[in-house]
């Protein structure tokens, strides 16, 4: 029944987002009256920072809890539980998807609530929101010492949005949607100038880790950082006509 709510709940965050806090409730108290024992998602942190947080996503943590199954150990409707990988990943990716979504239609109306265009909003903070689970991806395995594996996963991520991210959309857009009929760039001028600016900013990134014979080091790290964050004030900036 639990799962049956929230995934309710998933399908009508889109359509209906009244209904959404309403099936993860009822899913809530359902789950408190029939297991004896809480599940972790419902443990509230002794902190008092953190408490804020977790009542916060609490709902998003109760919809994974009882749709994305733990296949890591134990066992799961009588079978093992790391045979469910695959119902794992597929759920992984749905929500992604949803939450995907929600964040880019809440954050064109926050931009143009702001005054921000739409171009300049996509490439920073969109970009930002969709890139962060590439960026939680790199950092793990670069935790676990496996480097080539992190910059190879920055880059690959980077090379499937540019030909499969604009290339499916773009395909769907002029063969079913809108037939025959060619697809009209808006803002072509920012665009074309944030790529220039993205290639200066690559070529500097190449030469240094050429010159430093391809070992990163924590000032390497500090000037992609920094090369971010001045490229980003340019966009905002040359948005809000600052320069």
């Amino acid at each position: 029944m639990c799962v049956v709510l929230s995934v309710v709940a998933a399908i009508s965050l889109l359509a209906y987002p009244w209904a959404f806090p309403v099936c993860i409730g009822l899913a809530l108290v359902i789950s408190m009256l029939v297991r004896k024992h809480k599940p972790h998602v419902f443990v509230m942190p002794a902190s008092s920072a953190m408490k804020g947080l977790w009542a916060f996503t609490l709902p998003l943590a109760c919809m994974f809890h009882y749709t994305v199954p733990d296949c890591t150990h134990g066992s799961l409707l009588g079978r093992p539980a790391k045979t469910l990988f695959p119902y794992t990943f597929a759920m992984s990716i749905v929500y992604l998807g949803l939450l995907v979504e929600v964040m880019a239609d809440a954050g064109e109306e926050a931009g143009q609530l702001a005054g921000m265009s739409v171009p300049v909003l996509g490439e920073t903070f969109i970009a930002a929101g969709t890139s962060f689970p590439d960026f939680l991806a790199s950092l793990i395995v670069a935790k676990k010492g496996n480097i080539d594996m992190a910059i190879s996963n920055a880059f690959g991520s980077n090379i499937f949005d540019i030909l499969l991210g604009l290339g499916v959309p773009w395909v769907c857009l002029t063969t079913f949607i809108y037939p025959g009929e060619p697809v009209i760039i808006e803002g072509a001028v920012e665009i074309v100038a944030t790529l220039l600016l993205l290639l200066v900013v690559n070529a500097i990134i190449f030469s240094g880790l050429v010159a430093n014979g391809w070992v990163i080091t924590s000032k390497a790290g500090k000037g992609m950082v920094l090369c971010y964050l001045c490229w980003a004030t340019i966009q905002i900036g040359a948005d809000y006509a600052l320069w």
